[in-house]
């Protein structure tokens, strides 16, 4: 029987490396080939071309400077720091990173808005007995994920009173530093040194999109750190099997399903690791954990439901069947597939609420859809290629974009509105597009070369992407979703790059010896093999599932007609291209709301520009009338006017420099509009196309 047992972990073992290999290549491979990046405005998805020889020259570089810093390391001795000076430097950076925090969350001071609200507004209304959004139809009883964090919210608003989302805020930002201090401590328990653990909390203070998340209203970062520390503590208690640790992960892992039902992801994980454990050790006390794993998580369920039904005089009916969010994560959508396009929602309230029939309708719907994918492979493949970049390569994991999308109390200095502006946003996104490839790099090397691989502490790590990337091809899909489980992948990652640096002692004369250097050789060789097939590779497989950049030239043009060039703010005249004698004037000021726009040959700076909001105004002189487009529907099909300002887009304009001379620009305005010289008709609006009637000197 025992060689029975060990058979079977042996083959779970190798199953879920193989899987998470397979995961890790996919992942680093979709990396380096493209890039997902998300529009401000609609959360459309754009999937763009990546230069992968530049990622392997960032890859380069830092596996220079990282034998720099381990020589030093190496010969001062500073591999075991001791224990004093080793809590100074790991508090003083959880120090940092909790000021990270502190900044984002006063200088954004974010009004919390679509879901957030709605999970506050139900707070509200369960502490003052407005019981509408928990009802049938309700807000609360159609998406019962978000009963416990509206519990929470409703607990918090007992101390620091409703709405208070800035106390959220701040337990968002003490959550911040539990994440990382947990995940630090997790690569202590998994056998790695001070210096590694140090290299984690370094890493907190520049990865920003988990600090932006402190600005979100809702359970993601609260409910990760729970699940981390939950982690831990099952990992000591496999080591010393104190009850003391099973109580704290049971309950840690149980708040955490609770605020983010994701979460029990994690905790499938954790009891899939406890059962391996119990497999090898065959004693009662590595099942334990389980039995009270599963009894506390049930029993919170059932105090919760009791809770709610008492509270509002009723029990909740059911909601939203988890086989519409299946189906939803099945099909095409405008955001980008698989992502949320109403399905779930809608099917609910068209079946009068009744969740088993919109279950049945769903499951219909999955078994037909799930044919159509078996019938045409290529088409199966563009759909879970793209469904699987548009959440796990998008660099920025949406955190300028929940910001974005928000109102503030306050008018937030420019620092912070250039961050997650479209610019700031295509920066921060280039940087940690290069973040990203690095920390894939050494998740490649981790599944290579290292010797702990198979060990069950690090499979518990692996399980828990696994669990989430096999989950999200299925379910709803969204960027914001993947960022716990990337973040798993940073301690495998620092594992990795000390096998192939002097991060740690073991490593030193290992790196050293001839046989190492030959594995590690034909290792690059073979991965820029790979990466040079890929490159010239023109298969429909490949281009499906790792080479996705449908969308170049559309996401150029949008930062085009996003972004402008400065100028500074003054008095201006504006020239025709064609004609520098003729300059854009105003006449007929006769009217004072409203006035044509022409072309006159006044040699004067008769504009006045200004830039706000990374948009540009053009102020006539002498005058409280501004550059402006008509109401029309489209503002494509507006009239050029003058007209009195009111901050709308048909006034905000931006200007893009041309190639002939610094002071000629296109004058750019909606999604595809040019501000054009017509002889016939004189100025007008046009599809930008870029020709010389399009163009304009700013002097």
């Amino acid at each position: 029987m025992e060689k029975i047992n060990n058979l079977i972990a042996y083959i779970i073992k190798y199953s879920i490396y193989a899987l998470f290999l397979v995961i890790v290549v996919w992942l680093f491979m979709i990396s380096g080939f493209s890039t997902s990046y998300i529009n401000t405005f609609s959360e459309y998805t754009y999937y763009t071309a990546d230069n992968i020889w530049v990622h392997f020259l960032g890859f380069c570089i830092l596996l220079l400077l990282m034998y720099g810093i381990t020589t030093i390391v190496k010969h001062y001795d500073l591999y075991e720091i001791n224990d004093k000076n080793f809590a100074c430097i790991r508090n003083s950076l959880l120090f940092c990173i909790s000021i990270i925090g502190v900044i984002i969350v006063i200088c954004t001071q974010t009004i919390p808005w679509a879901d957030q609200k709605k999970i506050m507004d139900a707070a509200y209304g369960l502490r003052h007995g407005d019981y509408g959004m928990f009802l049938k139809g309700g807000y609360i009883q159609s998406c019962q994920n978000q009963k416990g964090i509206v519990l929470f919210i409703y607990f918090l608003s007992m101390i620091v009173g409703d709405y208070n989302y800035i106390a959220f805020q701040i337990f968002n930002i003490l959550a911040l530093v539990l994440v990382y201090k947990e995940l630090s401590d997790i690569v202590k328990y998994l056998g790695m040194n001070k210096i590694c653990q140090l290299v984690i909390l370094a890493f907190g203070i520049i990865f920003l999109p988990l600090s932006l998340y402190t600005t979100f209203v809702y359970g993601t970062i609260i409910a990760f750190a729970l699940a981390l520390m939950a982690v831990k503590y099952e990992l000591l208690y496999f080591n010393n099997y104190k009850w003391k640790e099973v109580l704290i992960f049971s309950v840690a892992i149980t708040l955490s399903v609770m605020l983010k039902s994701n979460s029990l992801i994690f905790m499938i994980a954790m009891i899939i690791y406890a059962l391996l454990k119990l497999a090898r050790i065959h004693k009662i006390r590595a099942a334990m954990p389980i039995v009270l794993m599963l009894f506390v998580y049930f029993t919170q369920s059932i105090v919760v439901d009791f809770y709610y039904r008492e509270k509002i005089g009723e029990p909740m009916e059911k909601g939203i069947s988890s086989w519409a969010y299946i189906a939803m994560g099945l099909q095409e959508g405008y955001k980008a597939d698989g992502w949320w396009n109403r399905y779930n929602s809608d099917t609910y309230y068209s079946n009068d609420c009744d969740s088993d029939r919109q279950a049945e309708k769903a499951k219909k719907y999955i078994k037909e859809r799930l044919e159509y994918f078996m019938e045409d492979n290529e088409y199966a493949a563009k759909f879970i290629g793209h469904k699987i970049a548009s959440q796990w390569n998008n660099p920025t994991f949406q955190c300028c974009w929940i910001i974005n999308n928000q109102s503030s109390n306050i008018h937030q200095p420019n620092w912070i509105k250039g961050m997650y502006s479209i610019r700031g946003q295509d920066k921060l996104s280039k940087i940690f597009n290069s973040i990203q490839f690095i920390i894939l790099m050494g998740c490649l090397l981790f599944v290579t070369f290292d010797h702990d691989k198979l060990k069950l502490n690090w499979l518990m790590l692996q399980i828990m992407v696994i669990g989430g990337f096999l989950f999200h091809i299925l379910w709803e899909a969204k960027c914001q979703y993947t960022l716990p489980y990337f973040l798993l992948l940073v301690p495998i990652s620092i594992k990795g790059y000390s096998n192939i640096t002097y991060l740690s002692e073991y490593t030193y004369e290992k790196i050293r010896s001839k046989k190492y250097i030959n594995a590690t050789s034909i290792f690059i060789m073979v991965l820029i093999g790979f990466a040079v097939f890929i490159s010239r590779s023109d298969s429909k497989i490949i281009n499906n599932l790792v080479k996705i950049d449908d969308n170049m030239e559309e996401y150029t043009q949008y930062l085009m007609f996003n972004t402008t060039d400065k100028v500074k703010d003054g008095n201006y005249g504006i020239y025709s291209y064609l004609n520098n004698e003729m300059s854009i004037t105003c006449l007929d000021l006769s009217n004072e709301t409203n006035s044509k726009i022409d072309l006159n040959q006044k040699q004067q700076d008769n504009i006045y520009i200004t830039t706000k909001g990374g948009k540009v105004y053009f102020g006539f002189n002498d005058t409280l009338l501004y550059l402006d487009l008509s109401k029309n529907e489209e503002i494509e099909n507006g009239i050029v006017q003058a007209y009195k300002k009111n901050d709308t887009s048909a006034q905000q304009w931006v200007i893009k420099r041309t190639k002939e001379n610094k002071d000629t620009y296109y004058i750019l305005i909606g999604k595809h509009s040019a501000l054009t010289y017509d002889k016939d008709i004189g100025i007008c609006i046009n599809d930008f196309e870029g020709s010389d009637a399009q163009k304009w000197i700013i002097r």
